[in-house]
């Protein structure tokens, strides 16, 4: 009898566990939507390759950068993006920025992206 008493408190307790991981994932999800330490391809559905313009190549232009990516979480959509720390070279930026502009996410993960950007030159790394 003890046993049975036993088993019927186990599944009791199994039965309630769920709810109390779905409430912790749902507090997780939320607190990637406000900004994304680390890899933000991981995130991205649609990760646009920024392009090494020729005259940057041709000039030995080189830098490293950080971009700030808004995005409109419901879409995943990139509604804005801006240079936090420029690669040093106006025309790196821009280059940088086209192509993150373009970038997808999947909705409902984030809606706010830091993603570094180094172009040097053997290619360009993001």
């Amino acid at each position: 009898m003890c046993r049975g008493l036993i088993l019927v408190a186990l599944a009791i307790t199994i039965s309630s566990a769920p709810s109390r991981i779905a409430i912790a994932q749902s507090q997780d999800t939320s607190s990637k939507r406000q900004s994304v330490p680390g890899n933000s391809k991981s995130f991205a559905v649609y990760a646009a390759r920024p392009r090494y313009p020729y005259e940057a190549r041709a000039k030995g232009m080189a830098g490293s950068g950080v971009v700030l990516m808004k995005v409109d979480s419901r879409t995943g959509y990139v509604t804005s993006a801006q240079m936090l720390k420029s690669t040093g070279y106006k025309l790196l930026d821009e280059a940088a920025l086209e192509a993150f502009r373009r970038w997808r996410f999947k909705p409902g993960t984030v809606s706010v992206v830091k993603s570094p950007i180094t172009f040097t030159m053997r290619g360009v790394r993001f």
